[in-house]
């Protein structure tokens, strides 16, 4: 080939990066809907609370039905993301998951609030194992960190666009209006998969090297790893359920207003995980040690969380929102 020829399809360099490119479209427009209809009852509970007469503690238990299932399955997730077609094992988790948020919008009570939530558990818990699976598959070891940071920040924009879009729209509509659009927007997306599936094993690469589940749990940094995203997740996910009702509540925010205000600290931290997506590979690629940044980029973000506490306490809603 001439030098001056542009890389045609041929070219397998330049048709592993725009595959590359096209699977973490795929795999951050996916995860930006799987947070949004993740968090749509959130979003919908002041409302939703008050048509249905739901106390706290019946809003408690709804809002984390979907960790019970999210959790309980997401070993069996792991399992037939391994044992058969990655792509087709997530798209059926997309489709439960899809439907599941539309139902809601059809829902009477607690009880088939109940259900439905633990079924958007299940469908959403193929998909983290699905996304690991294609990063390894798709990406060299040096160019993981931006598409890791890329679906990190999708789970963050995620509730930045339900809090936004889903107050004016329950402002406008009503509450069922918005798991009716979600769900439906959803099913669509579903669309590319289909038509452009990632290109992924079937079956794993042959096993006999693999680690037993009994040599990871004896790894320092397997229990670091799982003990760091505990404590991450708890404090996203405690602001990710119960934000738009304290805004609306103890702050005497409109659902236009809590809209606005309520997308802000996901917005930022959307924005906060490229960064540091960006520049973990960039650190990496200059000899820094990979374990050393990781460590660092991790650490930093769960001491962020201490904010958490001054926020609350804050009379001001500027210094609240600010913190």
């Amino acid at each position: 080939m001439n030098a001056m020829e542009p890389k045609t399809a041929r070219d397998p360099e330049a048709a592993g990066s725009r595959e590359r490119t096209l699977l973490l479209l795929l795999m951050v427009s996916s995860v930006v809907f799987n947070y949004v209809d993740r968090s749509a009852l959130s979003v919908a509970a002041p409302a939703l609370a008050s048509d249905l007469a739901l106390g706290p503690r019946q809003m408690g238990v709804l809002l984390s039905a979907f960790f019970w299932s999210y959790a309980g399955t997401m070993a069996i997730a792991g399992w037939l993301v391994d044992r058969y077609h990655t792509t087709w094992v997530f798209v059926a988790g997309f489709l439960v998951w899809s439907l599941a948020t539309l139902a809601t919008g059809m829902a009477g009570g607690m009880q088939s609030l109940l259900v439905f939530r633990l079924l958007l558990g299940w469908g959403q818990s193929i998909s983290f194992p699905a996304y690991s699976r294609f990063i390894v598959s798709g990406f060299p070891a040096e160019r993981r960190a931006l598409p890791n940071a890329l679906i990190d920040a999708g789970a963050k924009l995620g509730p930045a666009v339900a809090t936004l879009i889903g107050g004016n729209l329950i402002a406008a509509y009503g509450w069922r209006s918005l798991f009716f659009i979600l769900g439906g927007a959803s099913l669509i997306s579903l669309g590319p998969w289909c038509v452009w599936p990632p290109r992924v094993p079937a079956q794993p690469p042959s096993g006999k090297d693999a680690p037993s589940i009994l040599a990871i749990l004896r790894r320092r940094e397997a229990w670091g790893t799982f003990f760091g995203n505990s404590a991450q997740s708890y404090g996203f996910f405690f602001l990710f359920t119960w934000f738009p009702t304290y805004l609306v509540r103890e702050r005497g925010l409109s659902l236009r207003r809590m809209a606005l205000f309520g997308s802000t600290p996901f917005a930022a931290s959307a924005l906060a995980s490229v960064t540091a997506g960006w520049a973990s590979d960039h650190l990496i690629r200059r000899g820094f040690s990979p374990t050393r940044v990781r460590k660092t980029v991790v650490v930093t973000g769960i001491l962020g969380t201490i904010l958490l506490i001054p926020a609350a306490a804050a009379e001001s809603l500027g210094v609240c929102m600010a913190l």
